[in-house]
């Protein structure tokens, strides 16, 4: 019985189904547990801590969760891989410039009348997301928590993260951190190696 329960519209006239709204409730208590800690990881792998990205990524979060029905094994790695999405995509938009563009004018300066072929980023987007998910998904049913939770972390955090950094963060042995991230990107990379081009594209296979 759901008395008094609410249900929290997230786009249009969606709502989460009463399943996936507890699970995202969870994540919520575990995220206000657990913020000061995301914000230690967050800093010690290079990123600015700005409150309103934060509360952006854990409505991000809330909604991939809740309306989408996301499965999240490993809160800590999934919400820094998204707090590092949302600050770069903030940063996007403060830059000016064509900057897409710009290291193929430079490499073609006689040729800067002549229009760029057309890129769609969207397009492009989507199909990292897809693989994206699909190697999380090939991680998680194939390593152990411990594996999955630092590779989803060091994916999180990339390209400001070190093996070193993340070993010191945790207080786990670099010796462990490094063997387990290891194996697998290796695994990774046989699994899905034909489609390097969109693997995971902010870590360096």
């Amino acid at each position: 019985m759901n008395k008094g329960k609410k249900y929290i519209k997230l786009r249009g006239d969606e709502v989460p189904t009463p399943a996936n709204e507890k699970r995202a409730r969870e994540f919520m208590d575990w995220y206000a547990a657990n913020m000061d800690k995301l914000k230690y990881y967050a800093q010690g792998a290079g990123y600015p801590i700005d409150g309103d990205l934060f509360s952006d990524t854990m409505l991000r979060v809330y909604d991939a969760i809740a309306l989408k029905g996301v499965q999240v094994n490993d809160y800590t790695g999934y919400f820094l891989q998204s707090y590092r999405g949302v600050f770069i995509n903030n940063e996007k938009k403060k830059a000016s410039g064509p900057y897409l563009t710009v290291p193929l004018l430079l490499e073609k300066p006689a040729e800067l009348d002549t229009p760029a072929p057309d890129f769609d980023s969207r397009e492009y987007e989507e199909a990292v997301e897809t693989i994206n998910a699909e190697v999380l998904e090939y991680v998680r049913g194939t390593y152990d928590e411990v594996s999955i939770s630092l590779f989803e972390m060091y994916v999180g955090l990339a390209p400001d993260i070190s093996y070193k950094k993340l070993s010191t963060m945790l207080g786990i042995p670099f010796v462990k951190v490094w063997s387990s991230i290891g194996n697998v990107k290796k695994s990774v990379v046989r699994e899905f190696g034909n489609r390097k081009d969109f693997l995971l594209s902010v870590v360096d296979f």
